[in-house]
């Protein structure tokens, strides 16, 4: 009977073992199952980084990606602004209209990216009914009960964070763990876009300097041969126009009488200010300040400005103006000033201008 009660509970025993060996291999089976999703995921975002895709399509893609490994009922990516504020990069999930891409907000601790960003280290909260800020009302409004925000850091410094949501249970504890590496892809993506864009601002300032350069050393011809000024005045506002991209260039001589004569006139509505014309422009005109103060001048505004020569720009649609002085031996001379129908020139348009101004007065 002994041996008979021993052998029962040693079956018993051993079907315990066995069904907790089960157990435990349908747990390590369902772990590597998801430990296998996530890697995958990895792998195809790695791969638009590396094919240099646009940032835009990499965000969207890792916040599909992370929303579907971590069940999220929603998913962010938010770039932080200089002002404080975020801008949503990419959404999915349930209620996209909350939280639409563009929209600009100002999370506020508890919600978990306003922490996220405020510490750069991850961040969770799973009661939102004390956020108080517009982004706490729109979680809430999305029925969101638990958050989980990381950081993404570009080359050393904080640029935004990816957060994701839940209706349901809080997120597992290894959730903030599970999402670095989605936040290290998307932080690689940016720094290689921002590379690219240097690279692409490095080769244009090349171009530009080499135009520079060869519009320069064709003038400085004209001037080694000893052509007459009207011919290099007329070269100059040709050059200058190309090189700085304006709608309109003209140079004028300063008269003893304290009015300007046109002495070279190219670009759009010639016909507004011929070669030989003569005006007094007032400030806040550039040329008028550049031919006061005898140095470089601009003017983004003529709304206000006084005087027939702003009427006549004013006509010619210019809405941003630089003008330079120009000094022959010791004295101001006369002053070059070049138009712009859209927007206003880059900073360094002033500096630019030197080289010609110079060769005006030689």
């Amino acid at each position: 009977t002994a041996a008979t009660v021993s052998s029962v509970v040693g079956l018993a025993t051993r079907r315990r073992e066995a069904e907790a060996l089960a157990t435990a291999n349908a747990e390590s089976r369902e772990e590597l199952r998801v430990l296998a999703e996530e890697q995958a995921a990895l792998r195809r975002v790695a791969t638009l980084v590396a094919r240099g895709v646009p940032p835009a399509e990499v965000f969207a893609a890792v916040a599909q990606e992370v929303g579907h490994i971590l069940a999220a009922d929603a998913t962010i990516i938010v770039r932080l602004d200089p002002d404080g504020k975020t801008t949503i990069l990419a959404g999915v999930g349930d209620h996209p209209d909350e939280f639409p891409v563009g929209s600009r907000w100002k999370a506020e601790p508890p919600v978990a990216v306003a922490v996220a960003l405020r510490t750069g280290r991850p961040a969770r909260l799973d009661d939102f009914s004390q956020a108080s800020d517009a982004s706490g009302d729109a979680v809430r409004r999305m029925g969101i009960r638990s958050g989980v925000a990381t950081p993404i850091v570009v080359e050393g410094r904080l640029w935004g964070a990816i957060g994701v949501g839940t209706r349901h249970e809080c997120f597992p504890a290894d959730t903030e763990q599970r999402m670095a590496g989605f936040t290290g892809l998307v932080g690689t993506a940016i720094a290689n876009a921002e590379g690219r864009a240097q690279l692409e601002e490095s080769r244009d300032d090349l171009c530009r300097l080499a135009r520079q350069q060869a519009a320069l050393r064709r003038v400085a011809t004209l001037v080694a041969r000893g052509v007459p000024p009207a011919e290099v005045f007329a070269a100059v506002a040709d050059e200058v126009s190309s090189v700085l991209g304006a709608d309109g260039t003209v140079i004028v001589r300063r008269d003893p009488d304290g009015a300007t004569t046109l002495v070279a006139s190219v670009g759009a509505h010639r016909a507004e200010l011929p070669v030989g014309s003569r005006w007094k422009p007032e400030p806040p005109v550039a040329v008028a300040v550049a031919l006061r103060t005898g140095r470089p001048a601009r003017c983004d505004d003529y709304s206000q400005a006084p005087g027939d020569y702003a009427d006549a720009l004013r006509r010619m649609g210019f809405r941003s103006s630089v003008a330079a002085p120009i000094v022959v031996e010791g004295r101001l001379w006369g002053g070059i000033a070049i138009g712009t129908r859209h927007g206003s020139f880059p900073a360094d348009t002033e500096q630019r201008m030197a080289g010609f101004t110079e060769l005006i007065g030689t």
